[in-house]
């Protein structure tokens, strides 16, 4: 069991630092995204802008690890380039990597959408708070009782 753990633990080490070298590469990306999620969105308050913030955030996460994925299965059929059956091959081969990339993408596609889900409640509120307020009953303009009287 003991082993087990270890060569999970140095899977998952070998994902994060591939997951670290795209970050790397890509960076400016996500200030980029950043701004067309507020250029688009236009927040008006900084809890807007934080949850703009995150939803840009989680989607670049996803396309990282999109390129990571990517890399695997470019290196692993790269290997595997002589034999029969190259994709079968480059899955065989790293499976477990694959899966867990594959948990990773389903726990940053489920954030998004629950920070997404947290924006429409926001801007919900928001419109709700533009919406002027309904005036009085004006006891004027409603017909006399008298009128109602059988």
């Amino acid at each position: 069991m003991a082993k087990k753990t270890s060569r999970s633990k140095a899977a998952e080490a070998a994902i994060d630092r591939i997951l670290q070298a795209v970050r790397e590469e890509y960076s400016g990306e996500l200030e980029a995204l950043r701004a067309a999620y507020v250029g688009e969105y236009a927040p008006v308050t900084d809890m807007e802008r934080v949850v703009l913030d995150l939803l840009a955030s989680w989607d670049w996460q996803q396309r990282c690890l999109d390129r990571v994925e990517a890399r695997i299965w470019t290196e692993e059929i790269e290997k595997a380039e002589g034999t029969a059956y190259p994709l079968g091959e480059a899955w065989c081969n790293r499976a477990d990597d694959f899966m867990r990339i594959q948990r990773r993408m389903d726990t940053a596609q489920r954030s998004y959408h629950q920070t997404l889900h947290t924006w429409q409640r926001l801007l919900k509120a928001r419109k709700a708070a533009r919406r002027p307020a309904k005036p009085a009953c004006n006891l004027a303009d409603l017909p006399s009782a008298s009128r109602w009287r059988m």
